[in-house]
């Protein structure tokens, strides 16, 4: 299998961008006793705050999208997990041919990355989007390639104002020791 190099990512506050934002509700559909009970018993453990809500989320990860065609070229092939719940209609450039979504995306990435001339992107998130929701608001990007994970991190740290966020390395050993992440087996 391909090794894949890996770079996570923090969302932060950018307080110094405020936004003014509709307010959006998403109803998880509950029926029955047991559908709150078991939406009871589901209750995450975090701390981390809500910094987009579930509409966001999905036009933020268009965005980014959208970003790393600008940063690594149009042809760029992208692999992302995303994370439901989410019933509202997806942007156009997340339907393109060029964009997988899914789960265990890894064993499609590795064929990809071989056949190409430049090795895709994967996307795999942990945003939380309300406080039912879990998360630690982290992303991480794999690739076959450190060069394509470099030129796409500068396209990447930068405050997103229509969000009111900004991206941040996220430190983690590997960063530490100064040694590109490889995830254990699999990315997504």
């Amino acid at each position: 299998m391909t090794p894949f190099a890996l770079r996570r990512y923090r969302l932060e506050r950018a307080p110094r961008t405020p936004v003014l934002v509709r307010a959006s509700s998403y109803g998880i559909p509950a029926a029955t006793a047991d559908d709150y009970a078991r939406l009871a018993a589901y209750q995450p453990d975090s701390t981390a705050p809500v910094l987009l809500d579930h509409a966001q989320y999905v036009r933020f990860m268009s965005e980014l999208v959208d970003a790393l065609w600008q940063a690594l070229g149009a042809e760029t092939r992208v692999f992302v997990r995303f994370r439901m719940p989410y019933n509202g209609v997806l942007p156009a450039n997340l339907l393109d041919p060029r964009v997988l979504i899914g789960s265990g995306l890894d064993t499609q990435m590795a064929f990809w990355s071989r056949v190409e001339a430049q090795p895709g992107i994967g996307i795999v998130d942990r945003i939380r989007r309300d406080l039912d929701y879990p998360g630690d608001n982290t992303l991480a990007f794999a690739c076959a390639s450190e060069r394509r994970l470099d030129a796409l991190e500068a396209a990447l740290l930068r405050d997103w104002p229509r969000y009111a966020i900004r991206l941040a390395r996220a430190a983690d050993a590997a960063d530490a020791a100064g040694q590109p992440a490889r995830p254990p087996a699999r990315f997504a």
